[in-house]
């Protein structure tokens, strides 16, 4: 059997949608590159305390050899180890303006990070759901001495990290695949296999209506599969809605930075810039690159008129999210029409 080709992982896997635009990864459409840091950092720090807060009550309740069988405990552990390298490269994206981190590291190694984005936004959308549905009454009875640190816990895993995860998507760029849905299915096979592994060891299932004894056991399996479909779709309807919104802002800031432009007429820069993923440079058709917007204007020769050149530049910012034409530097290209 011959390996699949270059162009069948472009075309279904579609990866070349990350590993050729790393900073879709670290940057945003609605805020700076810093306050994404920002945010990230928070989130990690947050996500470490709780995690270890975790660790320890299960330890004292004497349940520390069952906690990676429980699956709220696993997605909020790649809940953090997501934060956790979002942070690194989000930081070395803040000190060198470019995402080095991607650049350098293997590919295989991108492409997890990916796989763990799409992992995470589908399943913090069910494990709440799931866990306040029908795990939460469970505590009513508990007398443990820990039920502050439980109940600490209960909320910040099964509730907080769900804003965690809905404010990291709307801010981040990441895009979400169709065909990455296997990739959340099959993780959740794996953890099936594990649940079963752990039953011949212990004789315990780590949820009721996992138990393969019960007849019912195929009926919830089905409704989980469902349940999973049914989380990305919506995720994937959110990023579509922050994209387009996304896209309108940052060609409404273009539109901005071109009338302060026009109407200053002092060569200064306008506060509104053309977006705020990288600085504003301009490209020739020939791939001159040009300091910025008005200085394009002036080298090219075009007319004075801001309109007139805004026109052929919108020509070329339609195409900044097109796989064959986006560069990490340029916010816009002057359109080869320009000649």
């Amino acid at each position: 059997m011959t390996p699949p080709s270059p162009d069948f992982e472009k075309s279904f896997w579609k990866f070349n949608k990350l590993l050729r635009h790393f900073e879709r990864a670290v940057t945003s459409w609605f805020t700076t590159p810093l306050v994404l840091l920002t945010v990230r950092t928070i989130f990690l720090t947050y996500s470490l305390i709780t995690l270890a807060l975790s660790i320890y009550v299960h330890d004292r309740r004497g349940r520390l050899h069952s906690y990676l069988t429980y699956f709220t405990n696993l997605g909020f552990l790649g809940l953090t180890a997501y934060f956790a390298m979002a942070v690194v490269h989000s930081l070395i994206f803040a000190i060198y303006r470019e995402p080095k981190s991607f650049a350098i590291q293997p590919k295989v190694l991108t492409i997890a990070f990916w796989i763990l984005y799409d992992a995470i936004v589908v399943y913090h959308i069910l494990i709440p759901l799931v866990s306040w549905i029908i795990l939460v009454p469970n505590y009513a009875e508990e007398s443990s001495p820990h039920l502050r640190l439980l109940t600490f816990n209960q909320i910040s895993m099964n509730g907080v990290d769900f804003f965690m995860m809905i404010v990291e998507v709307v801010l981040n760029r990441m895009p979400l695949v169709m065909s990455h849905l296997i990739f959340v299915l099959a993780i959740l096979v794996f953890y099936l296999f594990e649940t079963w592994i752990s039953y011949a060891i212990s004789q315990q299932f780590p949820y009721q209506f996992l138990d393969l004894r019960e007849q019912v056991t195929g009926y919830h399996f089905g409704v989980i599969g469902v349940a999973i479909i049914g989380a990305f779709l919506i995720q994937k309807l959110i990023h579509v809605l922050r994209d387009t919104m996304g896209r309108r802002l940052w060609r409404k800031g273009l539109i901005q930075e071109m009338e302060a432009y026009r109407y200053q007429g002092n060569g200064n820069r306008p506060s509104v810039a053309a977006g705020e993923l990288v600085d504003v440079v301009v490209r020739t058709p020939n791939g001159t690159e040009i300091g910025d917007i008005e200085n394009a204007r002036k080298q090219t020769k075009f007319a004075a008129d801001a309109q007139e050149f805004f026109s052929l530049l919108l020509f070329e910012t339609q195409l900044v999210e097109d796989d064959d034409n986006y560069r990490l530097t340029t916010e816009a290209s002057i359109s080869s029409q320009s000649k």
